[in-house]
């Protein structure tokens, strides 16, 4: 898959290295966990619990090259794929659920950019309509990468 990286003027460019981000950066993982999938991969397979710090150091550093690294960040994705392409299994209820599955992996990226939007709407300039859209579409950029 082709995909565009980011570039100076874009606004995940202007806005991913900012600390603010770290306001919403909870919330938003709660939201994540809240699908099924998610919940249930994170649950049996991540990290998080053994290690919480460096867990999230590796989140961001992931996130800076999706943003920041050019022809490094959709490389970036592209590992990420591989990383998460054998995590599945079963939840608790039953039901089956792979890292990989569309509906989770939109969820996730959903979840962002309302945070984001949330973000700059209580701890700084609320977007306008014409910015909201604008930030959609890359962070649908951002979903493919």
């Amino acid at each position: 898959m082709d995909v565009v990286p980011f570039g100076p003027g874009s606004m995940h460019w202007d806005t991913a290295g900012e600390y603010r981000n770290l306001l919403v950066a909870g919330s938003a993982l709660v939201l994540q966990i809240m699908h099924p999938a998610v919940g249930a991969a994170v649950a049996e397979h991540s990290t998080y619990r053994q290690d919480p710090w460096g867990r999230l150091q590796r989140t961001l550093i992931s996130v800076q090259k999706w943003v920041y690294g050019g022809a490094e960040g959709p490389a970036e994705g592209r590992r990420l794929r591989r990383l998460h392409a054998p995590i599945g299994g079963v939840d608790a209820r039953g039901r089956r659920y792979h890292a990989l599955n569309g509906e989770a992996w939109a969820w996730v990226h959903l979840t962002l950019f309302e945070r984001f939007i949330a973000l700059n709407r209580y701890f700084g300039t609320p977007y306008t309509e014409e910015q909201q859209r604008r930030f959609y579409e890359e962070s649908r950029q951002l979903a493919a990468i």
